[in-house]
């Protein structure tokens, strides 16, 4: 006898059968396993990696809003800058905080060391000797200066008031540069660095600042005419000759911004015009590795090479989500930066970018979600013990920015 076989009642118009249904399952549970899987690994910070938050601002006498990038001294400890968040009286100057972080056996202790005039405060440069220096920007009222702070002798470790910051220079907005960005110091101790607007054509300058018998000498070494770059920002790099490297935002053949070398006698020669492709607008810091190569971050990390007396350019590495503001380069040839909005969230994300096999190995160290810290406008400062240290200009528990470590 022949049995007729089972027919199965259509739904939705698709005939089902019970071994197509209970495969179709399993294929789906296992497609959603591997997603799973793959968005817990991606998403996962790089193994052995600790994060902490050491400080949240919360916008009395500490500040707010921390833009610039920390500094580590000899001895470990951590100096940064913040915001000024209220004039001291009706009529007074706005005073930027100056922090410092000590490490003690309770952990690290945060205390305000110094108060500088002028609301932004960017980052500080030390010599070898431990003596910081720094700029202010401008607020409105004053165009920004050049200070000097290291403790009074007999205190070391001294606290509000003990600090001494001493103007070496204030601008006068003209001529002379308008709102100064970070410093370089050379071995002789003499100090360079950029301000954004100002200069005989109003598109920034380089500057010098040479010690001098009972003080300080300012030079301006080149003014930015827009065809030459404009709106020069991010620490420069010096050379042993004195030759001064740095990147300036806008103007260039694109408006897109240039990398520029300006000799000691002010002569400027463009190194590379920046495009859509490699990171119009980007204005990151230089840095030299022991070969006398230049590197530096926009959409790309990329290389300058000396070659027959100029410079080759090439792209390095394609960063993803935009580039970070400065690099640092440790001894093994590993490069650590910050993404101001990358990561997941959009919120910044913190990177090593490691040589292998003839390529890069990009890891990320972290990812920021607010209460973390977001907005990484800042770069990250490397201590000899491979700890990473940073700002997050916003988020943390009063979402005023805070300041954070990434041990290895």
């Amino acid at each position: 006898m022949h049995t007729r076989a089972q027919s199965h009642r259509p739904i939705l118009g698709v005939s089902w059968n019970p071994c197509h249904v209970a495969l179709t399952i399993l294929t789906t549970l296992l497609s959603l396993m591997f997603i799973f899987l793959f968005l817990t690994v991606t998403a996962q910070p790089a193994q052995g990696q600790t994060f902490r938050v050491l400080h949240d601002f919360t916008g009395q006498a500490d500040g707010e809003l921390p833009f610039g990038t920390p500094m580590v001294d000899t001895a470990g400890n951590v100096y940064g800058t913040a915001w000024a968040a209220s004039r001291p009286c009706p009529g007074c100057p706005s005073r930027g905080p100056i922090y410092r972080l000590r490490l003690a056996d309770s952990g690290w202790l945060f205390s305000i060391i110094a108060n500088v005039e002028g609301v932004f405060v960017t980052g500080l440069s030390h010599d070898r000797q431990d003596v910081f220096y720094g700029t202010d920007a401008n607020d409105g009222s004053f165009p920004g200066g050049v200070f000097k702070l290291n403790p009074q002798p007999g205190k070391p470790f001294p606290i509000l008031g003990q600090w001494m910051a001493t103007f070496l220079y204030e601008f006068r907005g003209g001529d002379d540069g308008n709102s100064p960005n970070d410093l370089t110091i050379d071995p002789q101790g003499d100090l360079y660095g950029t301000t954004t607007w100002g200069g005989v054509y109003g598109g920034g300058t380089v500057f010098k600042l040479t010690r001098a018998p009972g003080g300080w000498t300012y030079e301006v070494l080149y003014n930015f005419t827009g065809q030459t770059g404009s709106q020069p920002g991010g620490r420069v790099a010096v050379d042993a000759a004195g030759n001064v490297y740095g990147t300036a935002w806008s103007g260039g053949n694109n408006d897109c911004g240039v990398i520029f070398q300006v000799t000691p006698l002010g002569e400027e020669t463009v190194l590379h015009y920046f495009t859509s492709d490699d990171g119009c607008g980007s204005a990151s810091g230089l840095i030299f590795d022991s070969l006398g190569n230049l590197y530096g971050a926009s959409a790309v990390l990329y290389e300058l090479s000396p070659s027959d007396g100029g410079w080759n350019y090439r792209q390095v590495f394609r960063l993803p989500d935009g580039g970070p503001t400065n690099l640092v380069l440790d001894s093994a040839g590993n490069f650590y930066g910050a993404i101001t909005f990358g990561g997941p969230s959009r919120s910044g994300e913190v990177f090593k970018l490691a040589p292998q096999g003839g390529g890069w190995n990009y890891t990320v160290l972290h990812d920021f979600s607010g209460p973390d810290g977001w907005g990484l406008y800042a770069g990250v400062a490397l201590d000899s013990q491979g700890n990473l240290f940073g700002a997050g200009t916003q988020g943390g528990a009063y979402n005023l920015g805070v300041v954070f470590e990434i041990m290895p």
